[in-house]
């Protein structure tokens, strides 16, 4: 006996089962002949029964269809999702590479502009010390040619004097 045909009759069987247990007995017992009319009808019942077991047979393979076109789209659905993932991941290291040179380049110019920063002041301080000594040396310039003035006219004084 093949799996199909023990199948096919456990099936039967089952169904012949839950007839006769849900069927109601009429209150009036049947005689021999009821009896024999009822094994007469058995094909027929079998027939609908055949008819359901193949109606049943093709639900569960549409469902079974069903099932796989499903299960098809979640792993096709997955792989996109796992591409999409990767994509994700290669995008976010290329933005961290990214960062991480922006920073480091954002940090040379830091230190390029405190260079830059502390030479312009040293710069400015050198600049500041070349007028201020330019200035006293012109000052000192200034202060003996007028004092040598003076000098000179409070001699020329004297001597206008004396004279």
């Amino acid at each position: 006996m093949t799996k199909k045909s023990f199948f096919y009759a456990t099936f039967i069987m089952s169904i012949a089962f839950l007839f006769h247990a849900f069927h109601s007995p009429s209150t009036a017992h049947a005689g021999f002949f009821d009896r024999v009319k009822d094994i007469y009808t058995a094909p027929e019942k079998l027939d609908e029964v055949r008819e359901e077991y193949n109606n049943l047979l093709n639900s569960i393979e549409q469902q079974q269809a069903e099932l796989n076109a499903t299960r098809q789209e979640a792993i096709d659905s997955a792989m996109r999702f796992e591409e999409e993932q990767r994509k994700w991941i290669e995008q976010n290291e290329a933005y961290r590479q990214q960062n991480q040179m922006l920073a480091a380049r954002n940090q040379e110019l830091t230190q390029r502009l405190a260079n830059l920063e502390t030479e312009q002041q040293n710069r400015k301080a050198l600049i500041h010390k070349v007028i201020l000594i330019t200035s006293s040396i012109i000052g000192l310039i200034l202060i003996y040619f007028i004092s040598m003035r003076l000098l000179r006219i409070t001699i020329w004084r004297r001597e206008k004097r004396a004279l």
